[in-house]
């Protein structure tokens, strides 16, 4: 569960409001260790389990120390747990690259589309690179290789801030 699919990162591709499909590729910082890439996870995930740990204070709390008690220290628990989440995770969280593009569906927008195929081939490089490693293909060197090259074509681009490509 905290390690993820993929060494690198990853690729998720989900349908968006109003027709439009949402490509959005993560890549870690290359080289990082096993735990420190959890930590990046859990850093990245407060997102969505911060608001859960606070519902389950909620939940457990009030009949204990009674209900403004319990919401002050539900808020603490849960933001504490998000600070400390990134304060773990170190370094490493800002070394981590982001990559969105928005196509909408049906329409052949050329910008959108060259944004979503640049995505696209980015994560099939990793992607073959990892298949080819399962299989002995290649080295680990030569995996982490392809990585380093990926890593920095998507650091390359967001610096440029190149319009195909938006920062989140």
């Amino acid at each position: 569960m905290f390690d993820g699919d993929r060494t690198w990162g990853s690729l998720t591709i989900r349908p968006d409001r109003l027709g439009m499909i949402c490509y959005r590729l993560v890549v870690y910082p290359p080289g990082i260790s096993t735990v420190e890439r959890r930590r990046l996870r859990v850093a990245r995930g407060w997102p969505a389990w911060g608001p859960l740990l606070w519902i389950a204070c909620e939940i457990l709390l009030p009949g204990a120390i009674g209900p403004w008690a319990a919401l002050a220290l539900s808020t603490v628990v849960a933001a504490g747990a998000g600070v400390l989440a990134r304060r773990c995770a170190g370094r490493t969280l800002t070394g981590v690259r982001c990559l969105t593009a928005v196509v909408l569906a049906g329409y052949a927008d050329p910008e959108s589309t060259a944004a979503r195929d640049r995505v696209l081939a980015w994560a099939e490089t990793l992607l073959g690179a990892d298949d080819d490693l399962a299989r002995g293909d290649i080295s680990i060197a030569a995996h982490e290789m392809a990585w380093w090259r990926v890593y920095d074509d998507v650091t390359e681009a967001l610096a440029s801030r190149q319009p195909d490509v938006r920062r989140r």
